[in-house]
C-alpha cells in the first residue's frame, strides 16, 4: 500500500480503510469520484474506477 505521511493523513481518513477492504476481497471494486483527488493504490488499480470530477457536474450529464 501507498506509505501515507503524517501531513497527508487527513486525506486518508476514508479512503485508506476502502483501500484495505477493497484489497482484503478479491471481488470488491474501490470507485472514487472527486475532484483532483481521485487515485488508488497500485495494488488495487485493477480493481478500481476512479474518476477525477465534480460529483454534481457528472450527476447533471447522467
Amino acid at each position: 500500500m501507498r506509505t501515507i505521511l503524517h501531513s497527508d493523513w487527513w486525506h486518508y481518513q476514508i479512503k485508506y480503510p476502502f483501500w484495505q477492504m477493497t484489497l482484503a476481497n478479491e471481488k470488491a471494486v474501490y470507485a472514487c469520484l472527486n475532484y483532483g483527488e481521485s487515485f488508488c493504490p497500485e495494488e488495487i488499480a485493477d480493481r478500481s474506477i476512479c474518476i477525477d470530477g465534480d460529483i454534481a457536474t457528472i450527476l447533471q450529464k447522467s
